[in-house]
């Protein structure tokens, strides 16, 4: 009976670990922009909880209300707030759209390749 026990619980953890999970999260500050750190301030939605995908083209931010996708060229585009761009600095990152306001993720950058990192600094 423990034998079977042992196979059914290690088949289950083998199965859940090769199931798709979020890469990483992030999450944005909130949304007074005279916070203490307020260059990563948002000013376009509260404190938010992101799961971040990679691709080849750059990396899919999704949270329950908003999706951003930050290009490997430093571009953002928003279903939500539009288009615009992101860059890093050791501060964290900031995504800054045209029309819409800022979104800031305070010492956090999501894990793009050097290069990629290198061209959207601040």
């Amino acid at each position: 009976m423990k034998l079977l026990r042992y196979l059914l619980i290690g088949t289950a953890l083998a199965t859940f670990n090769t199931q798709a999970q979020p890469y990483e999260t992030i999450t944005s500050c909130c949304s007074n922009p005279r916070h203490a750190n307020g260059f990563y301030a948002s000013d376009l939605i509260p404190r938010t909880q992101f799961n971040v995908g990679f691709t080849k083209d750059g990396a899919r931010l999704d949270s329950l209300n908003a999706t951003i996708y930050l290009g490997v060229s430093c571009d953002v585009y928003s279903p939500q707030f539009g288009y615009g761009s992101w860059g890093w600095a050791n501060g964290g990152t900031k995504v800054t759209f045209v029309k819409n306001g800022n979104i800031g993720f305070p010492q956090q950058v999501p894990s793009f390749q050097d290069s990629i990192l290198k061209k959207c600094s601040f």
